[in-house]
């Protein structure tokens, strides 16, 4: 029985390419108010979760991040065609902006698809994402 809101809980499910964790955390509050934290490839699963959060609690103050991590020494191929678009889009803007910013490799390697074909299959994750939430929020 749960005699507290206050709780914290965290998961990690490894497999190809990578690991995804889930982290909840949270705190008393009068009504029930969730927090997303997560990657843009993550995003379409936010709904999915937060029913699932919503289905369990009734209140609280609830924080919830959800993030992708690569294996290290995963093979990755950057997409060319992607990254010259990227680049001659840079160039339209610092043209008509000079004083913009430019782009940071770090901008570039989070860029959604950079990845090309031989990046994680974002789409194929929703039984993983799932599970992981009903595990995490049982915990």
């Amino acid at each position: 029985m749960i005699y507290s809101m206050t709780g914290y809980a965290v998961k990690t499910r490894e497999f190809a390419g990578g690991s995804l964790h889930l982290e909840l955390k949270s705190v008393n509050s009068r009504f029930l108010d969730i927090h997303f934290r997560l990657a843009d490839e993550l995003r379409p699963y936010e709904l999915a979760v937060r029913e699932k959060i919503t289905a369990r609690l009734g209140r609280g103050k609830v924080e919830c991040r959800l993030y992708f991590s690569l294996t290290q020494g995963v093979k990755q191929n950057l997409n060319q065609d992607m990254l010259a678009g990227l680049q001659a889009l840079e160039a339209q803007v610092r043209a008509a902006m000079p004083e913009a910013r430019p782009l940071a490799v770090s901008d570039v390697l989070r860029w959604p698809g950079m990845f090309g074909d031989d990046g994680v299959d974002f789409a194929s994750l929703g039984p993983v994402v799932l599970a992981l939430a009903d595990e995490v929020l049982e915990e």
